[in-house]
């Protein structure tokens, strides 16, 4: 179990905030992209990348400022926003990341049971799904109660694998790549993968669990989030890069209806390369446990701001099951009950929470506490005024895609 002190190093930080990003959005970039085509959505993405950083630095401050040594969202909303704000936060923490737990166990059980498969050779064997589930389950509670060291050295290991699939799978398609492909561009539509892109960047929810971990030092968590996001943000460039440069657009929009799933089995039909096949599937796997492993630890530590607990020895234990289980129930026994749900709502959570939050409790710190050490951004409320603008912009295009659908 995690003991009460701790203090965790800046790298691997960052590369829980980059585990936390890189996931299932990643897959359907291209999809949403490819009315735009390529360097629209090059524009796009760094404006999201800069965006997600900002408000990500404006939580790491409030963070910092708070008197409590561990503080999480429910705690930042009852102080800036009273006790409405809290609930209407705690609301949608919850919904938004226990949908993303069932929706990331639902895709990582299958993912672990080719492990296993591949590791032990029992291709000729089917493992109950059962059996499975609860193999699956127990590793990612043992990790999360062990705390957060543990989740880094881990964390760790699954990047540098992550890394290595992604640097394959791209080496082995750059050579389709067709400079035709990636000058077609429509800048009208250079907006449309906004709300999967903001996504793409969802890491807010470890900040606080971070600060802690960095023991509230502002220059080591800073560099966590700048390094932490800029990876995912060359990843997913070089990503949209290889798919909107090698796969027809009409071929990507198809895609679009299954979910995101399909662009690796288009790149094996442009391909025909099954090792970027393997690649592929084994870049997705290390994603999704990763940002499954980063989702829960926040969960923990949301939990115990939220009932009082301190997050550390047996109540990390009870605080683990209460993370782990009901998701993991739902994902056995309810695959696809969150599905319509939560692409619905990920879209106006991630905006609200990863967003408007962030800034509203920033501009709170900086105008109205007139916290000593708070130092708004260049441009003061104009650059605060313009960043809730384009939240609310996110929502807009958000219902506007539901709508037109």
């Amino acid at each position: 179990m995690e003991s009460k002190k701790e203090s965790g190093g800046v790298l691997g930080s960052a590369l829980i905030i980059c585990g936390s990003s890189i996931g299932g959005g990643m897959l359907a970039l291209p999809s949403v992209s490819s009315s735009s085509g390529f360097f629209p959505s090059l524009v796009s993405n760094i404006t999201c990348w800069l965006f997600t950083m900002l408000t990500g630095l404006f939580l790491m401050d409030v963070c910092i400022w708070s008197k409590k040594n561990e503080v999480h969202l429910s705690s930042i909303a009852e102080n800036y926003l009273g006790k409405f704000g809290k609930y209407i936060v705690i609301f949608l923490f919850l919904f938004l990341y226990e949908c993303l737990l069932v929706s990331y166990f639902s895709g990582g059980v299958p993912c672990f049971q080719n492990v296993i498969s591949s590791v032990f050779s029992t291709q000729s064997m089917q493992i109950p799904e059962t059996s499975t589930f609860i193999g699956f389950g127990a590793f990612i509670f043992v990790l999360v109660a062990l705390g957060t060291a543990w989740i880094d050295r881990v964390n760790f290991l699954m990047m540098i694998g992550l890394v290595l699939c992604f640097l394959g799978f791209v080496g082995l398609g750059s050579k389709n790549v067709e400079s035709e492909l990636l000058y077609q561009s429509n800048w009208l539509y250079f907006a449309t993968p906004v709300p999967i892109m903001i996504g793409a960047y969802g890491f807010h929810n470890v900040v606080p669990s971070l600060v802690h971990y960095l023991d509230k030092d502002r220059k080591k968590v800073k560099q966590a989030i700048v390094i932490g996001t800029l990876i995912p943000l060359v990843v997913y460039s070089i990503w949209q890069w290889l798919t909107l440069g090698s796969i027809p657009p009409n071929i990507l929009q198809s895609a679009n209806e299954s979910g995101g799933i399909p662009i690796i089995e288009a790149l094996f039909q442009i391909t025909h390369s099954p090792l970027l096949k393997s690649l592929a599937f084994s870049f997705t796997a290390f994603a999704i446990i990763t940002s499954l492993v980063g989702v829960s630890f926040s969960m923990v530590d949301f939990l115990g701001d939220t009932s009082g607990l301190s997050p550390h020895g047996m109540n990390r234990v009870g605080l683990s099951l209460a993370t782990i289980l009901p998701p993991l129930a739902v994902a056995y026994y309810y695959p696809n009950l969150f599905v319509t749900v939560f692409g619905y709502a990920a879209g106006f959570g991630e905006a609200l929470l990863n967003g408007l939050f962030p800034i509203i409790t920033f501009w709170i710190a900086c105008y109205k506490f007139r916290y000593p050490d708070a130092k708004p951004p260049k441009g003061g409320k104009i650059t605060l005024g313009l960043m809730v603008a384009f939240t609310f912009l996110i929502i807009a295009l958000e219902f506007y895609q539901i709508f037109s659908s």
